[in-house]
């Protein structure tokens, strides 16, 4: 069994990008939701630098690409879009490398770990399910029930009875996010934003870097 580290924090993962590879399962889904609509495929670069955007701005940054012609399909795209990502992830869904390993190591530490991300509620729990790390997870905040990744990390400390806190995520969102609540931030470079968070205090550039990174000292100075 694992010593416990003196301090115990609350790890806040972003999804997309940071635990989940998005783009063997996501990226395909989107592509076969716009082909079920009469669209022709789009970059796969640009599909995956809209990773990490809410629904609604994901949907409407894509689908303006396409002029008028796509933005009058929205709605028949965003109920293709679930379908089709639903069937990838249960398919080809997966994490990256080591992943899990990180999650139950972290856990059996003792560390609260939570999600927020700007993707639904039932896509994180679906994700969560097909991948076998439900049970990881003691918080979710999604863009169900939350304003921004801001005040959704802000709940989060809250309910975690002021924990110190960290967050994980390979976007600018998780890096205002963090730095809007005087947090620790991870940058996970493996992920889909690497020019967005180089400015980041802690680089990962696999996730295995996360654990060494944890367990230095770190900031005390961060809540």
């Amino acid at each position: 069994m694992e010593n416990k580290p003196n301090i115990m924090y609350l790890i806040i993962f972003d999804l997309d990008g940071t635990l989940l590879d998005s783009e063997a399962s996501v990226l395909p889904g989107v592509q076969e939701a716009l082909k079920n609509v009469g669209l022709p495929p789009s970059r796969d670069d640009f599909i995956l630098s809209l990773m990490g955007e809410n629904t609604k701005n994901f949907c409407t940054e894509l689908l303006s690409s396409y002029g008028d012609d796509g933005m009058d399909k929205y709605d028949d795209f965003l109920q293709a879009l679930w379908v089709a990502e639903a069937k990838h992830i249960k398919i080809h869904g997966r994490l990256f490398p080591g992943i899990p390993n990180i999650l139950e190591r972290l856990s059996n530490q003792g560390h609260t770990l939570a999600i927020c991300s700007n993707a639904t509620t039932d896509y994180i729990d679906y994700v969560l399910y097909t991948q076998n790390i439900t049970g990881y997870f003691d918080f979710i905040k999604s863009a169900d029930d939350m304003e921004s990744k801001v005040h959704g990390i802000k709940e989060l400390i809250e309910s975690s009875g002021d924990l110190r806190t960290i967050m994980i995520g390979d976007r600018y969102h998780d890096l205002e996010a963090a730095k809007e609540n005087s947090i620790q931030f991870i940058g996970a470079l493996y992920g889909y934003g690497k020019d967005e968070i180089s400015e980041a205090e802690f680089l990962a550039e696999t996730p295995k870097d996360i654990i060494y990174i944890l367990e230095e000292p770190l900031d005390d100075n961060k809540r």
